[in-house]
């Protein structure tokens, strides 16, 4: 059977041009049979690629391209001129070229002046950022004004009478709270005043009601008494006593409702030392106008907040960093609160605060001296946390007594150890000496207290007379040291030396000791914290009365005849005690 080729027909010129050129394929019909013939794929010509390829590019090149148009950079501003007469201007300096062909004068450009509406938001730090020291005005120097604000940038302008009040603070207040060994807290809390506006208002606050103290010269309620600050005036902000009043009211006014929109504020991160030393300021604060309801306010609010923080509290592991050192100062304040049986703001938390010693000790000669009273500060608020809880929750057994009882007479003799090496060291300072002398005092408290918490009869503290002795010899000394400057002092943030003098009233059963140390303490020329020297001293004294009306002929006080005030209510007109348990 014959099969004709096929055969190639060439495009049409109109088909090159719109570049579709087929291949058409001519098959011949076989005549005869109805069979359809096999038809070979056709093959191209060997120059049919290169001659279609030639042809497409030769028609793409034919289309024209879309031209595009030559833009400069969008301009909303241009030359005066320009504006005036509506036409475009290209912003050429020193004269635009539009300007120059029309042989006009160009009159400049105006300044544009961006508009801070409420749509417009500022980044933090370009709001946060210096300026050119010549973009920026500087104040007119006041004769009032605070050297701090003309010499460091960065910190707030302090003008007028706040000036002395923000000076008395630091030079005079903070030292006397700090007695030693809060230096590093309240040094922490003048720092934090430079920068917050909140405790800064606090601290004016509170060297503006000093200031009115010592000009009005009233911090006693007892008629006929003058200069005894133990049982101070209460201040009321219904009758304010001076200028200094008033203005210190101002402050704390201030102060209260910047930190009550810094609390609410949901979109400010709370920094929990900012809330930690504005909670101490605010103490202090109701300290000096002898509202002790107040501060049992402050105090349980302050341990409810930090429950989760401090790591005295059962459940927390790991301090922050900024609060490790100064974190034991409000559970200390609470727990020793209850000792003077008008706080009552650790009761709730007693039994959730933590009664082991962690034997975390400084090292001598590598430690400042900082180290020591933190460590100090955290190891005294644990014994006495343990010496309330055995006092006050008979739950414990025998072996579990015992067994804190010797882990804290173990961490005891470390701690005299290394208080002799820092107070015999070259280098330290008579105040640093002064604060290491009262730690030893306090040492000596609780080295009696606890050797003697197993005995619910108290006759063990009768073979502690020599130290008792030695107590009253350390704590009379310590006295005299602090009243030989002129200076008159106001008040002291901790128990101070009003404590030891209390434990040899109450716990030393020798007649002339107890009642020299009774004496003593009632002479104390300044305040001593949340203590009311006096409410404290004549109700102790009057177990002290009961007591000494049971002596036997060998002059010894049988278990018996043995009494220790434990609270009652009081007249607050007279403040005296009306009943001892």
């Amino acid at each position: 059977m014959a099969t004709d080729l096929t055969a190639l027909k060439a495009a049409s010129p109109m088909e090159e041009a719109s570049g579709c050129i087929q291949l058409r394929l001519i098959a011949p019909v076989r005549m005869g049979l109805g069979t359809r013939s096999i038809i070979p794929r056709p093959q191209p010509a060997p120059g049919a690629l290169a001659a279609r390829e030639q042809a497409v590019a030769e028609a793409e090149a034919a289309v024209p391209s879309k031209r595009t148009r030559v833009r400069g950079l969008k301009s909303r501003c241009g030359c005066l001129t320009c504006k005036a007469r509506r036409v475009k201007c290209d912003e050429g300096l020193p004269t635009c070229a539009r300007c120059e062909r029309a042989n006009l004068p160009c009159e400049g450009y105006a300044l544009r002046q961006r508009s801070d509406g409420p749509g417009r938001k500022i980044g933090a730090l370009l709001a946060l950022a210096p300026q050119p020291a010549a973009l920026v005005e500087s104040p007119k120097p006041s004769p009032n004004g605070s050297p701090l604000s003309r010499t460091l940038t960065g910190l707030p302008v302090i003008e007028g009478a706040d000036v002395a009040y923000f000076d008395l603070f630091r030079h005079r207040v903070a030292a006397e709270l700090a007695a030693g060994y809060y230096t590093e807290l309240w040094s922490i809390a003048v720092s934090e005043g430079l920068h917050d506006g909140c405790i800064r208002d606090s601290i004016l606050a509170i060297g503006a009601l000093a200031q009115a103290i010592s000009s009005a010269g009233e911090r006693d309620t007892t008629k006929g008494v003058t200069g005894h600050p133990s049982a101070p005036v209460s201040w009321s902000h219904q009758h304010p006593v001076n200028e200094h009043h008033r203005n210190s009211l101002l402050h704390h006014l201030r102060a209260i409702s910047g930190f009550r929109a810094f609390i609410g504020n949901s979109t400010v991160l709370v920094q929990p030392r900012k809330v930690f030393i504005m909670t101490l300021l605010l103490i202090v604060y109701e300290m000096l106008q002898g509202h002790t309801s107040g501060v049992d306010n402050i105090l349980n609010c302050g341990m409810a907040v930090f429950r989760n923080s401090i790591t005295l509290f059962h459940g927390t592991q790991t301090a922050k960093t900024e609060m490790e050192d100064i974190e034991h100062a409000l559970p200390r304040l609470a727990i020793m609160g209850l000792f003077t049986h008008r706080l009552n703001s650790a009761w709730p938390y007693l039994q959730h605060l933590r009664a082991q010693p962690d034997f975390k000790f400084p090292k001598p000669g590598v430690d400042p001296i900082s180290k020591v009273f933190a460590h100090w500060g955290r190891f005294y608020t644990l014994a006495v946390t343990s010496l309330c809880q055995t006092a006050h929750h008979g739950k414990f057994t025998a072996f579990r007594v015992n067994a804190r009882q010797a882990n804290f007479l173990r961490g005891l003799r470390e701690w005299k150890s290394i208080l002799e090496q820092y107070f015999n060291h070259s280098d330290s300072s008579p105040e640093d000496k002064r604060a290491l002398h009262l730690t030893m005092l306090h040492w000596d408290v609780v080295w009696i207290s606890i050797s003697c918490s197993l005995d619910l009869t108290g006759v063990a503290f009768d073979s502690f007379t020599t130290h008792f002795r030695d107590l009253l010899r350390g704590s009379v000394q310590f006295i005299q040291e602090g009243v030989a400057s002129d200076a008159l002092r106001l008040i002291m943030f901790g128990e101070g030396i009003l404590m030891p003098l209390l434990c040899i009233v109450t716990c030393c059963r020798d007649h002339d000791l107890r009642m020299t140390a009774a004496t003593v303490a009632y002479q104390i020329p300044w305040q001593e914290g949340t203590w009311d020297t006096r409410v404290v001293l004549l109700a102790h004294l009057g177990a002290v009365l009961m007591e000494e009306s049971g002596r036997d002929e060998d002059g010894w006080i049988p278990p018996v005849s043995r009494w220790y005030w434990r609270g009652g209510q009081t007249r607050m007109g007279s403040l005296l005690p009306e009943f001892w348990t």
